[in-house]
């Protein structure tokens, strides 16, 4: 758990964004865009997902919104879209060594990925590699370390949450040309949250009333972002990632997310069964 000094940049250090882009090619040339390649002059289409950096023994990995990934493995896997690149932006907090951005493409590493409500489970865990790890440490990105203790306090205790994100209606593209590198301006927004009773799914979500929304319309690009519970102890005021953001109802100002408990316990029985698959 850390001291809050700074609310906006304090919590970025948590986060990184998944940027990247894809055409959607026409019948004619979808075959000739997938073995050949994407012509500079193709419009591409961009997207922004949130990103929260966990250690899980010893590996780095980037958790975020499953309904987000699996949507966009859909479009890959049966060629109705075909990426034209993407990167890991991680500079959002108050102290970085660098603003460059670091090559990412979601679907070369996409370990696994969920949607599914009835369970109350909706993440993807996109397996980092040593030299991602090691670029994210450097720029000082903070992972949520299982090794640590700070997820095994009592939740009874964290009533009043926040969650980050980036919200698409703050998000522009702010230069594209044929054949060069894109840039995306975000704004990364914190809205207040009091937490209510969590659901009855087999993995209970995190249920909670926003209370304001500021200047923002909708939650649309807040979809895996961080859900922080706030505590205070002798030192003061401290904080926790509590789970990710998923879903929202805009008529009654609810969110909804995936706890981090159940995230780690589902996600290592997926690796469990998946050790234990026969190789010859």
């Amino acid at each position: 758990m850390s001291n809050i000094v700074d609310p906006i940049q304090m919590f970025c250090r948590h986060i990184i964004a998944l940027v990247g882009s894809y055409v959607v090619p026409n019948e004619r040339d979808r075959s000739l865009f997938v073995t050949e390649g994407v012509p500079p002059s193709a419009e591409r289409i961009h997207y922004v997902y949130i990103g929260v950096p966990v250690v899980l023994n010893g590996k780095w990995y980037a958790l975020t919104a499953g309904h987000s990934v699996i949507s966009f493995m859909k479009g890959i896997r049966s060629n109705q879209i075909v990426s034209t690149g993407g990167s890991i932006c991680d500079f959002y907090g108050p102290i970085n060594s660098t603003d460059l951005a670091i090559p990412f493409e979601i679907k070369d590493y996409c370990k696994y990925m969920i949607d599914d409500p009835g369970l109350g489970l909706d993440y993807a865990m996109l397996e980092l590699s040593e030299n991602h790890a090691r670029l994210l440490a450097a720029n000082k990105t903070i992972p949520y370390d299982t090794s640590g203790s700070c997820h095994e306090t009592s939740e009874s205790e964290r009533e009043y949450c926040l969650v980050l994100g980036f919200p698409s209606e703050d998000t522009e593209l702010v230069s594209c040309k044929p054949g060069r590198i894109n840039h995306i301006s975000v704004c990364p927004h914190i809205l207040p949250i009091l937490r209510l009773k969590n659901d009855d799914a087999v993995y209970p979500r995190f249920a909670g009333r926003i209370h304001g929304m500021g200047n923002l319309k909708s939650l649309v690009g807040f979809s895996g972002g961080p859900i922080f519970g706030l505590d205070e102890d002798d030192e003061g005021m401290t904080y926790t990632i509590e789970g990710i953001q998923s879903r929202w109802a805009r008529s009654r100002l609810m969110t909804y997310g995936t706890r981090m408990p159940a995230i780690l316990d589902h996600f290592a029985k997926t690796q469990e069964k998946t050790e234990e698959i026969p190789t010859g």
